[in-house]
């Protein structure tokens, strides 16, 4: 009997490549594994650099605080785009640098500031809140109806004139989250004896 030497036809040579390009693909399926079935292939860690730096200098805000029965300007550190910054600033209380100064807010404790652009130029419109226990009738258009002292109208009008462009405040009393009455028109000079 004759042996016959192994050889491959064409349609052997056909399926064997196929068969090796199938085991080629399997194991680099999972040598570079595909995420999403998307090929996009996973990458490692890569770093991003050193933190920002900002380049520039922080802006600066100027608050009247009290000292001695005076208003004394206090510069504190500002924020790009918060023009009012400063009167929002009132009613926080003071650091623990200030008060070892000597210095105080005598805005009412428990008041938000609440700022807007005024109707006119050059003024802007600031909402007080009624001082609690007092009906709306009672909520008459002076200082003592929501609580104010006169030092700290002047902290409001200086540090308000402070912000480029505002030359008055126009004080709105509010009652219930809603503006009552204008209240009352200040600027920084009529505080003038209080300046220190």
């Amino acid at each position: 009997m004759r042996h016959r030497s192994w050889t491959f036809t064409l349609p052997r040579k056909a399926l064997a490549v196929l068969v090796a390009a199938a085991a080629l693909a399997a194991v680099t399926a999972r040598l570079v594994p595909m995420e999403g079935g998307l090929g996009i292939q996973p990458t490692g860690i890569i770093g991003a650099g050193g933190p920002p730096v900002a380049a520039g200098k922080a802006a600066t805000l100027t608050i009247y605080l009290v000292k001695g029965g005076k208003l004394v300007p206090v510069v504190r550190p500002g924020l790009p785009g918060q023009p009012y910054l400063s009167i929002t600033q009132l009613s926080v209380p003071v650091t623990s640098l200030e008060r070892r100064n000597g210095l105080r807010s005598a805005v009412p404790e428990g008041r938000n500031v609440a700022v807007r652009a005024g109707d006119r130029q050059g003024e802007i419109n600031v909402d007080v809140t009624v001082s609690s226990g007092r009906t709306l009738s009672e909520a008459k258009p002076d200082a003592a109806a929501v609580g104010w002292s006169r030092i700290a109208l002047g902290q409001l009008a200086c540090t308000a004139q402070t912000v480029p462009g505002v030359r008055r405040v126009m004080v709105l009393a509010m009652w219930d989250d809603q503006v009552v009455r204008p209240w009352m028109s200040l600027t920084c000079g009529e505080f003038g004896d209080l300046l220190g």
